[in-house]
């Protein structure tokens, strides 16, 4: 692979998807589907109730099948959803109290494992290496719509 360009989106392709298998691998103990603690974690980073049409759109996954998701999560009593003041026909979601007390231990998780797969990339490395990443993402979030 001599192009530049393409290199850059396959190894971005491929490091997203290994550093997902990674941490899925880690969480394993947790018992919980990658599904379900990407829903979670997503869910809790959020300062105030997301809807449901957004949160498919941010795991890729189709409405039934977050339906199903939710239902799941709303039984373990995870999540809530609630009626959207603003859309009636819109649902917003929340985490629980016990939600909120899984994905703290989830969050810890995911940070240790953060400082120690990036425990050896000198700082500046990455700093330059996340500037990069963000300017990538605000390029895609920019053509959306």
């Amino acid at each position: 692979m001599d192009n530049l360009p393409q290199r850059f989106a396959f190894l971005l392709h491929r490091t997203a998807a290994l550093y997902r298998q990674a941490l899925d691998q880690r969480l394993k103990p947790t018992g919980l589907s990658q599904a379900t603690w990407r829903t979670l974690l997503i869910l809790r980073n959020r300062a105030e109730p997301m809807n449901q049409t957004e949160l498919a759109g941010r795991l890729a996954i189709e409405g039934p099948t977050l339906v199903r998701l939710l239902d799941r999560l709303e039984g373990q009593g995870w999540v809530v959803r609630s009626t959207d003041p603003k859309d009636r026909r819109s649902k917003l979601l929340t985490l629980t109290t016990e939600g909120l007390i899984l994905t703290e231990g989830l969050q810890q998780e995911l940070d240790a494992f953060s400082r120690d797969l990036l425990a050896g990339i000198d700082e500046d490395a990455l700093a330059q290496g996340t500037e990069l990443l963000d300017r990538v993402f605000q390029l895609l979030q920019s053509r959306k719509g």
